[in-house]
C-alpha cells in the first residue's frame, strides 16, 4: 500500500464480539506491514451502543484511527461522541443529499462540522453525489468527501480480495 494511503475497515457488533477480533487486526497490520495509524476502523453507532463502548480506547492504545460512520442515522448522541475518542466522524449520507437546496440540513451539517473541528475530529461527507454539494462542503470546511461525484465505488476483484475499498477525497 503506498505511504500516502490509508486503509478504512467497516466494524459491526459481530465483529467486536469475536475474542479473536484484536488480534487478527494487529495481524493484520503486521503481515502488511501497516502502520496502525493509517488504519482507520469505521464502526456504526449501532455497533458500539451494543455494549463494546470499551473497545475503540483499547484500539486507540494500537495507534489505530477511529471513526464513526453514518453519523446521524439515529443512534447518535452528542456526548457519546465525547467518550470514543474517536479521530473522524463520516457524516451519514442522508445529511448531504439534498443539502444544497435545504437550508436548515445545510445549517445542521454546518453545525457538526464546526463540532468536529472544535474537538479536531476529521469529518467524511458521505454520499457526495453533485457539484453543488461538494461546493457547500468545501465551503464548509469539511476534509474529506466520498461518493458516485467523484468516482464510482471499486468493483470487487481477485486482487482487491474480500475489501470494501472505497474512493476518498480531499479535494
Amino acid at each position: 500500500m503506498p505511504d500516502d494511503q490509508r486503509l478504512s475497515i467497516n466494524i459491526s457488533a459481530y465483529d467486536l464480539s469475536d475474542p479473536e477480533f484484536l488480534p487478527i487486526l494487529d495481524r493484520l497490520a503486521a503481515v502488511y506491514a501497516i502502520d496502525p495509524m493509517r488504519i482507520t476502523l469505521e464502526f456504526t453507532e449501532g455497533a458500539l451502543i451494543e455494549g463494546f463502548e470499551h473497545i475503540p480506547p483499547l484500539l486507540r492504545e494500537r495507534g489505530y484511527q477511529i471513526a464513526i460512520d453514518d453519523f446521524g442515522t439515529g443512534y447518535s448522541s452528542l456526548s457519546y461522541l465525547l467518550t470514543l475518542s474517536v479521530s473522524s466522524v463520516k457524516l451519514d449520507i442522508s445529511l448531504i443529499t439534498n443539502i444544497e437546496h435545504d437550508l436548515n440540513q445545510r445549517a445542521l451539517c454546518g453545525a457538526l462540522v464546526g463540532m468536529c473541528r472544535e474537538n479536531t475530529w476529521a469529518v467524511v461527507a458521505e454520499g457526495v453525489e453533485t457539484g453543488a454539494q461538494h461546493e457547500i462542503l468545501l465551503g464548509m470546511d469539511c476534509d474529506f468527501a466520498q461518493g458516485w461525484w467523484y468516482g464510482k465505488p471499486v468493483a470487487k476483484t481477485p486482487e482487491h480480495g474480500e475489501l470494501n475499498l472505497r474512493w476518498t477525497s480531499d479535494e
